[in-house]
């Protein structure tokens, strides 16, 4: 089984164990990709209304019919951290993540981080954690990755950022880098090189070259293709890195294992979210 229908499987598996989960009658049984009939039943708790109002401005009609889909990347990234805009303390989940915790302030859902004024549209990003009274960092942006790296294909750059010589100052690497896989991307199979990039320049362009941290959350599996992907992870890293933008990489799978051994989350409010995450996810 690849790793895109053993996510699926999980998540069927783990809807049927649960009362008051009702699958979505449309979607043919044998399916292995099945949807809640009700966003609710996809959720661990009702969105934050910040939240909600986040992914109502956002592209993608994520609310509608994405994320009630039960191998969901925006799904499994709003069960793991809106619970925290409910939260007072923020360090539990910056440390799970291996960020700091110090000047944490606020999550935010569903971002547009402008690249360039001349382009239509701005990426959404899927989650910030935002910082204030620090001039060393002042966001991590988190793209979240559930099933994607094993089904489907991707995009490469397109030709219009490479147009623009004033996006690339000072990235040299990363410039080299989306030229070879622009307009196609032959040298990831399983890692979305093109969008991280994008996702680089909006930050650059919103917190400056020295002031974020993109952090790469992804979903590991028992498969060949999960190699392949954690490979080309290093491979991208040690392209960008030479170029001193900060991406680090780490999977749903440990960020949950580290809340379940942080000894501040033995107080029992956290004991159903943590059930939920663990029972889901890990």
């Amino acid at each position: 089984m690849n790793g895109y229908d053993h996510i699926c499987q999980r998540q069927r598996m783990w809807a049927k164990g649960c009362s008051g989960i009702q699958l979505d009658p449309k979607r043919p049984q044998h399916d292995l990709r099945q949807y809640t009939s009700r966003l609710g039943e996809n959720l661990f708790q009702p969105l934050n209304q910040a939240t909600l109002n986040e992914f109502k401005n956002a592209d993608g009609n994520e609310l509608t019919t994405k994320m009630r889909a039960l191998h969901s990347s925006s799904a499994v990234c709003v069960n793991v951290f809106d619970y925290w805009r409910s939260q007072a303390d923020l360090t539990p989940i910056a440390q799970a993540c291996r960020r700091s915790p110090h000047g944490l302030t606020q999550l935010r859902f569903e971002q547009k981080l402008t690249i360039d004024n001349s382009f239509a549209r701005a990426p959404n990003i899927d989650l910030l954690m935002e910082y204030t009274g620090r001039k060393d960092l002042q966001a991590v942006g988190v793209e979240s990755k559930f099933g994607e790296p094993y089904g489907g294909s991707h995009t490469g750059m397109s030709a219009k950022y490479l147009k623009l010589p004033a996006l690339w100052r000072g990235w040299t690497h990363t410039e080299q880098l989306a030229q070879e896989i622009s307009p196609k991307d032959g040298r990831f199979r399983r890692l979305h090189a093109a969008q991280l990039i994008k996702h680089a320049l909006g930050l650059r362009k919103t917190y400056g070259r020295s002031g974020f941290v993109l952090l790469y959350l992804w979903t590991d599996a028992p498969c060949q293709a999960a190699d392949v992907h954690r490979a080309e992870i290093a491979d991208f890293a040690s392209v960008v890195q030479q170029d001193n933008i900060r991406f680090r990489a780490i999977t749903y799978q440990e960020v949950i294992s580290r809340l379940l051994k942080d000894p501040a989350m033995r107080q029992p409010s956290h004991a159903d979210y943590l059930a939920y995450i663990s029972a889901r996810y890990l």
